[in-house]
């Protein structure tokens, strides 16, 4: 919280339900686009899987989420945990 510069007094007026209802439904859309990248590229073992999963998260979630943190700001350590 303290390196976020968020106060109790703002942690305790956020809707506890809403974030996980919004995550919910995300993540079933992240599902989704997975198992359709998958079926695409013929992912049909545990390592062709992990592959097509690495190189999601080179390819777009770490650039992306870094990028994110870096406008926001946020200390580098908070990317590396």
């Amino acid at each position: 919280m303290a390196l976020e510069h968020i106060t109790e007094e703002q942690a305790r007026s956020l809707n506890p339900v809403l974030p996980y209802i919004v995550t919910f439904v995300l993540n079933l859309l992240i599902a989704f686009v997975l198992a359709q990248i998958c079926i695409w590229r013929n992912a049909d073992s545990a390592g062709r899987g992990a592959a097509v999963g690495v190189l999601v998260w080179l390819g777009f979630l770490g650039p992306v989420t870094y990028t994110t943190y870096m406008y926001e700001l946020r200390p580098k350590e908070l990317f590396d945990d």
